[in-house]
């Protein structure tokens, strides 16, 4: 369980060659660079049935949220043909991402990022993510093309509950606490 001595106030959290994040006296975590991406969005409302009480809280910076939920397994399921058929032939079929993500190509944008706990997906919100999916990545810094026209919303947090399913306890506890302690 990651605890507020693991990211005291104010300590900066390399998180890869790309992004840094540092987590504010207020428990906040701010990314410096998401690639164009705005950290300050609106938090995401999931259905009530696609979490399940988990258990013991998570706390960082001595700010509690509620236990990591349970993956929905229905969504996990229906999300990874998904997955396959829309996001493995970039981001790999294991999630591994492109070789050398973390490097700028010619044309300055990064290669598509792995999705399992060696990126850094888990280090933005729910909501950050399914934008992501939705809209595109920033044009200056990604090729990620927008899903809004292929994917319905259900079926994007379906994509994001397979890819939650490939992280470890830790990814997906920091990664919800970001999603739960996000303010506008």
């Amino acid at each position: 369980q990651l605890t507020p001595s693991s990211f005291p106030p104010n300590s900066t959290l390399t998180t890869d060659n790309i992004e840094t994040a540092v987590v504010l006296n207020n428990g906040e975590v701010d990314c410096a660079n998401n690639f164009g991406l705005k950290n300050h969005l609106p938090p995401i409302a999931l259905p009530d049935t696609a979490y399940v009480d988990a258990g013991t809280s998570v706390v960082i910076n001595n700010t509690a949220v509620t236990p990591v939920p349970t993956l929905n397994p229905s969504d996990t399921t229906r999300g990874e043909p998904l997955y396959a058929q829309l996001c493995a032939s970039c981001h790999g079929a294991s999630l591994e991402g492109a070789q050398n993500w973390k490097q700028r190509l010619p044309d300055g944008k990064f290669p598509p990022p792995p999705h399992n706990s060696s990126g850094h997906t888990w280090h933005h919100r729910d909501e950050q993510l399914l934008q992501i999916m939705r809209d595109g990545g920033d044009p200056a810094l990604s090729t990620m093309p927008p899903f809004k026209d292929k994917l319905a919303r259900d079926e994007m947090i379906a994509i994001l509950e397979f890819i939650k399913s490939k992280w470890g306890e830790d990814e997906r506890e920091f990664q919800w606490w970001i999603t739960q302690t996000y303010r506008p």
